[in-house]
């Protein structure tokens, strides 16, 4: 996004009450038709005019409030796309991810054919406190049937947000074939935006960054300590798939990457300019850094990669980034409802604003990363060290591009993989060695023979559309079965740690490490 919260911008605010105020008396006015105000020659204001015109001729009743909404969301649609309106029934689903929290139960869930399954439990969650596991089927909350479809979501949302702590009910069948009722009272819920944090290597880590939170910067220090204390001395941030999200994480962040009392990155709103300031010591200042990035990593992911490249610091492997270049900020309205309005634009070390353009676009076009025609921003800048060539106007190109899956998880096969490795981790529970570190399963692990058996036979069943196993080799199934056996253990970092020699990004990024320190050594 990325979302500020350096300085007020009083200028936005008055603007927006201003907005507001003028729709919302015009709408009052509207409920008392009055036909001196549809007199155009008396008429000061046009949304005043206009209000009063429909109030008295239009032919079926207005509804004021919705009519009031439509009202502000035509006048945004003008604005760039990022300006929007906000339903106070989508602001909590929205600002959780900046928050670091939630409430909830502590579930992350998956759809596999019609049905949701846990994928996994947070710690010192509810759901953990009564022994709901991964694989476990999610049936019925509160009596109502779940089925995995576009209604899923909302339908666990409506029934778990409530003003008050309340029982859930949940119906739920574990692997073992087992139904029963459970009762599960939500509560608030911390969330790590970083993904996963694990040493590859003996000297190369990685830490995914889910997304930049009020959190997240401590939990990026905290990682890249406990990292750092295990041997790493190369690093590979992950930001793939990140929205972006507070510009002060990020720039924490860039912090302890960038050494010197250098601009990170300015902005420029209507008071003028504002940079901020590499200002103290970082963990990571030196030594083989690589950033991977995709087309989904936008705002402030793009302001990590593209300081970490215009100071050549490191490189950045993957795909062109979303290139979002704007900043927003959120203000209530009388009704509820919220407007994020872009109050200012970033610039990079390079001076390069990586804005898409978007005028040529509908919004809808623009957020599915249709390109537009308009190559008028798109002028060359130049690397503070290296003096390399690198772009505005058209988000962040990687120095080397890769065409690949994004994640382990993402690969479409991988769904019923974890499926199926669930059922027999708790079926088999018991005969299982039990690994007390990632780094001793990652030692000591092989798939029992049962089962890659069990796979092929369930994979048989499926529709020939979802059949896969039997054009794969048995390697291949084997390193991903052990990704979902150790994510079960181990959460993230044991998928990350068994499955990266099928993420052909990271893959890459490890390979060029071991290949060439000094390529990454400016």
């Amino acid at each position: 996004m990325p979302t500020s919260r350096i300085k007020t911008y009083w200028i936005p605010f008055i603007a927006g009450i201003c907005l507001v105020s003028g729709i919302t008396i015009g709408f009052f006015l509207a409920q008392r038709p009055n036909t001196n105000a549809v007199d155009g020659k008396q008429a000061t204001n046009p949304l005043l005019y206009l209000s009063a015109l429909l109030a008295s001729y239009y032919v079926d009743p207005l509804p004021g409030d919705s009519l009031y909404r439509y009202g502000v969301e035509g006048i945004l649609n003008h604005l760039d796309p990022h300006t929007h309106y906000i339903k106070a029934s989508e602001l909590q689903a929205l600002n959780e991810p900046l928050e670091g929290s939630f409430y909830g139960l502590g579930i992350v869930y998956y759809s596999f054919l019609d049905t949701l399954y846990v994928g996994e439990i947070l710690q010192g969650s509810p759901a953990e406190k009564i022994g709901l596991q991964a694989g476990d089927q999610l049936l019925k909350i509160n009596n109502i049937p779940i089925r995995a479809n576009e209604y899923a979501d909302s339908l666990i949302r409506k029934n778990i947000q409530r003003k008050k702590p309340h029982p859930i009910h949940l119906v739920v069948r574990n692997a073992r074939g087992i139904t029963k009722t459970v009762l599960c009272t939500p509560n608030k819920i911390q969330r790590s935006s970083i993904r996963a944090h694990v040493m590859l290597d003996s000297v190369c880590g990685v830490i995914a960054i889910e997304s930049f939170s009020e959190t997240t910067a401590q939990e990026f220090h905290n990682a890249l300590k406990q990292l750092k204390q295990d041997g790493l001395k190369k690093l590979i941030i992950d930001v793939r798939g990140n929205p972006g999200g507070y510009m002060d994480a990020v720039a924490q962040i860039a912090d302890e990457l960038i050494s010197g009392n250098d601009t990170l990155f300015y902005t420029r709103d209507q008071t003028g300019k504002q940079a901020l300031m590499a200002a103290q010591v970082g963990l990571f200042e030196s030594g083989p850094l690589i950033i991977l990035l995709d087309e989904e990593s936008a705002s402030a992911s793009e302001i990590l990669a593209g300081v970490v490249q215009d100071y050549d610091r490191g490189q950045v492997f993957g795909k062109r980034s979303f290139g979002k270049g704007l900043v927003q900020e959120q203000f209530d309205l009388p009704n509820g409802d919220a407007i994020r309005i872009t109050t200012a634009r970033y610039y990079l070390p390079s001076g390069r604003f990586i804005q898409r353009p978007y005028q040529a676009l509908s919004h809808q076009a623009y957020f599915n990363n249709e390109l537009a025609s308009d190559t008028a921003h798109q002028t060359p800048s130049y690397t503070r060290r290296l003096h390399r060539i690198v772009w505005s106007g058209r988000g962040i190109e990687p120095d080397k591009e890769i065409d690949a899956y994004q994640r382990i998880e993402d690969i479409p096969d991988n769904v019923f993989i974890r499926k199926t490795v669930f059922d027999l981790y708790h079926q088999q529970q018991q005969e299982l060695p039990a690994f007390n570190s990632l780094q001793a399963m990652r030692q000591q692990a092989h798939i029992p023979l049962q089962w890659l058996s069990t796979l092929n036979q369930a994979q048989s069943k499926l529709p020939d559309s979802l059949q896969f196993l039997c054009s794969k080799q048995i390697p291949y199934l084997t390193q991903l079965a052990l990704a979902e056996w150790a994510n079960v253990v181990f959460g993230h970092n044991g998928q990350v740690m068994f499955s990266w020699p099928h993420d052909a990004v990271l893959r890459e990024a490890l390979h060029s490490f071991r290949k060439n320190n000094k390529l990454f050594s400016y």
